[in-house]
């Protein structure tokens, strides 16, 4: 807002000096509506006397001085419309100015934003690369037991989840499955298995691993072979699971969870039960 403010005092100052000053363009002003006014006058007269009435002759002094005021007020008064359109167009350039200037604020906010994402994935990427060099063997060996648990031995996990390559290995048939070859039911399998290896071998303290509805999309024997995998997971660590889903409560349960009723609005919760 200042620096409008100040664009429009020098537009003022630059603009008044072409008239010597705020006094010179007053005058101008002045003399202009004065010349108006005489041309207005001359013209009624004209039209009511005839320009036969019109003098024979006038004196030279007399028509000089009027010859020549009318030519300088007619070069004030070009003076002062062309000083009028100048400061339009100085309004019109001020505008594009300040659009100009907050686009290049604009992008300077967003180039500024990228560097310091930038800035984070790089700190993140090598922050995971260590953690999973250093944990990636113990990560993959559990992601690998907790999914055998869950299938029955039927598949093994193989890969480097560093990078995402992982592998499904079909006990049965030895074929190998890739993520583009995976069921929506397996592919939950695998994260399920991968979510609790990393909970457990990257903290030293092990805090409560927290699990929302994530057998929804499971077959009952998915969902069995699901909880016999958590309850191998909850003889080392806390694994607390909600859940709507009363076929899950019951599976869960019967792996040996303890099971806690949530209540509605002014409802007490219901204690453990086995």
């Amino acid at each position: 807002m200042l620096q409008r403010l100040k664009e429009a005092e020098m537009s003022a100052e630059l603009f008044y000096s072409g008239f010597g000053g705020e006094e010179g363009y007053a005058k101008a002003r002045k003399d202009l509506a004065e010349l108006d006014s005489v041309r207005q006058q001359a013209s009624a007269l004209e039209a009511a006397v005839g320009p036969e009435a019109a003098p024979a002759e006038v004196s030279a002094p007399a028509s000089g001085s009027a010859a020549e005021d009318l030519v300088r007020l007619s070069r004030e008064r070009g003076q002062v419309e062309q000083a009028i359109r100048d400061i339009e167009g100085a309004v019109r350039t001020e505008d594009a100015i300040t659009a100009r200037s907050e686009a290049e604020n604009r992008l300077y906010e967003a180039v500024r934003r990228w560097g310091v994402l930038r800035f984070e994935q790089e700190i993140l990427d090598r922050a995971s690369e260590r953690m999973f060099s250093e944990h990636r063997p113990a990560v993959l060996s559990e992601a690998d037991r907790l999914m055998s648990l869950m299938t029955g031995g039927r598949y093994r996990l193989h890969g480097d989840i560093g990078n995402g390559k992982i592998t499904i290995e079909d006990t049965r048939t030895g074929a190998v499955k890739d993520s583009t070859m995976w069921s929506s039911g397996l592919r939950d399998q695998v994260l399920l298995s991968l979510k609790a290896a990393v909970a457990l071998g990257m903290c030293s303290e092990r805090p409560p691993l927290l699990l929302d509805d994530v057998m929804a999309t499971f077959d009952p024997d998915r969902r069995r072979g699901a909880c016999r995998a958590l309850a191998s997971l909850a003889d080392r660590m806390q694994v607390i699971y909600f859940t709507c889903d009363p076929s899950a409560a019951a599976d869960l349960a019967a792996a040996g969870a303890s099971k806690v009723v949530l209540g509605g609005p002014g409802k007490a919760p219901a204690g453990p039960s086995d």
